[in-house]
Formats: structure tokens, sequence, C-alpha cells
């Protein structure tokens, strides 16, 4: 990773929502929870892309799946579209409202591939899932 992909990242994080992740009801960015003075903010999302091998594209219909931890059962699907029209450097997946400091299992998979599974804790730093043709 550059420093224009940290860059990338940066601005993603502080000025782009995610249309998989809960909005106000003004239709604006998710709710935000006030941290009490003197606290660190921690990090209650985690955020990626998965793309297939060789390939160094977005697999169609490729999702997450929280499969272990908090919000097991939990299930998104990539945009498709942000994945391939930013390339690598814009997140196409994210799982918010999770417990910070938490370990969570998460599995890509997507049609025609085969999955993987990755434990993370939600950290802020985006993921990266690399899936393989079966």
């Amino acid at each position: 990773m550059n420093l224009r992909d940290i860059a990338r990242y940066a601005v993603l994080f502080t000025t782009i929502g995610c249309a998989n992740s809960p909005t106000d009801p003004a239709g604006g960015r998710p709710p935000v929870t006030p941290v009490a003075p003197g606290q660190p903010s921690v990090a209650r999302h985690v955020a990626g892309n998965v793309y297939a091998e060789r390939e160094n594209n977005c697999p169609p219909d490729a999702a997450v799946e929280v499969v272990d931890g908090p919000k097991a059962g939990f299930r998104v699907v990539q945009d498709h579209k942000v994945c391939v029209a930013e390339g690598n450097g814009w997140i196409s997946f994210m799982i918010d409202g999770l417990p910070p400091q938490t370990p969570v299992t998460l599995r890509a998979s997507a049609p025609g591939y085969a999955s993987q599974d990755k434990v993370v804790v939600p950290s802020g730093v985006p993921q990266l899932f690399v899936l393989l043709k079966q």
C-alpha cells in the first residue's frame, strides 16, 4: 500500500458512507455515537474489498458474512459497481455496529470461487479478501 492509497482510505472514511449502512431518517450519514471527552475513539466496523486472484478484479455477487462473534449471521453483498469503477483503494463492503476490540470471524464468498475466512478486530484498517477460482 502506498501513500496515495492511504490518503484514499483516509478520505473515504471521513467523507463517504456505505450503501449497506443504516442511515438517519433524513437519508444522510449513519448515526454517530458521541465519545465522552477524554475517551479514545474506537472502531466499530469492518470494511474492505473482495477480489479474485489472478483476475485483479471484483467477482460479481461477492458477499461477506459474520460467521462467528457479534452479529453472527449478518451478511452483506459487496457493492460491485464501486469495486469495479474505483479499483483497489475504495471500500466496497462495510459491516458496522460491532463492539470495539471484539474479534469476529468473517467469510468472503462468491459464486465459482473458494470462500475465505478471516478473524478480524474492528480497527478501521481495510480488510482485503482474495478468492481463488474453484
